[in-house]
């Protein structure tokens, strides 16, 4: 073998140099440290605020409805002297697919001829002492019952309008009161214990019913709804609100009644 005298350098240079390359080699380009290494760039909260805002909130639709609002006579109904009273209704939604929905619901409505209730107690008071005018009362309660089809097209928005209209049972109780002035007086016996009533000495007439005329149906009808229903805060389940307008119409002896309510409703 010749010897070559210019690779004894060549070999020297190349011992010398691969130490150091060894060294560049465990030290990566781009230093980036463990995330949750002390004294770090990475900043936590951040990134959660980030996904927040990017994940999309989950909506949850109302199944819950509470409606408080007046019962409005109109019609045959309010030619009957009746005035605006109050009305409760609960609803419960059954079964959803997109925009359309079936709602159960069970509804009170409360109306009395109160312009009338109120003439026959002032004139009672206005007789005077030992007058003894009797005092006549005519009231009237209604519970419907109905199966609407609601339609929302708008269900998943912060605020949609909606619709919703069904068959429903109308049970009506209607009754009149006549109360008169009767002396209450201890007719038991001195050796009774039957009873105990604080009599006033001397004894003072008290108005007590002594007349009970009432009704009671049920009727067919329908129920229709309609309104605003607005999302009121954040989250998977936030509390809804809505602004509605309802009939209720049934029939009585071919007749039909009709009490149109206006309500605030709160929904989860």
């Amino acid at each position: 073998m010749r010897f070559r005298p210019w690779l004894l350098p060549a070999l020297l240079v190349l011992i010398a140099a691969a130490p150091v390359a060894r060294a560049d080699d465990d030290q990566p380009a781009v230093y980036n440290p463990h995330p949750w290494a002390a004294n770090s760039s990475f900043d936590q909260k951040a990134l959660i605020t980030e996904l927040q805002t990017q994940i999309k909130e989950p909506y949850m639709s109302p199944r819950h409805w509470l409606d408080l609002g007046i019962a409005m006579p109109v019609g045959n109904f309010k030619d009957r002297n009746w005035d605006p009273g109050l009305m409760v209704r609960w609803s419960e939604r059954v079964w959803r697919e997109d925009a359309f929905s079936l709602v159960g619901s069970a509804g009170f409505l409360f109306n009395d001829d109160s312009r009338y209730n109120e003439a026959q107690v002032d004139a009672a008071y206005a007789g005077g002492f030992d007058s003894f005018i009797p005092i006549y009362s005519h009231r009237h309660i209604a519970f419907p019952f109905a199966v609407e089809l609601h339609l929302e097209p708008a269900s998943e928005d912060s605020w949609s309008p909606f619709v919703s209209a069904g068959p429903a049972v109308q049970w009506t109780h209607e009754s009149q009161v006549r109360q008169n002035w009767y002396v209450l007086s201890d007719s038991s016996g001195a050796n009774t214990k039957e009873f105990v009533v604080p009599f006033t000495a001397p004894p003072a007439p008290t108005p007590l019913a002594d007349q009970v005329l009432t009704k009671n149906h049920f009727h067919p009808g329908v129920q229709a709804q309609a309104g605003l229903r607005f999302r009121m805060g954040h989250g998977a389940n936030p509390l809804h609100m809505r602004l509605t307008a309802s009939g209720n119409v049934w029939y009585e002896h071919s007749n039909p009644e009709t009490i149109v309510s206006g309500s605030l409703s709160f929904g989860k």
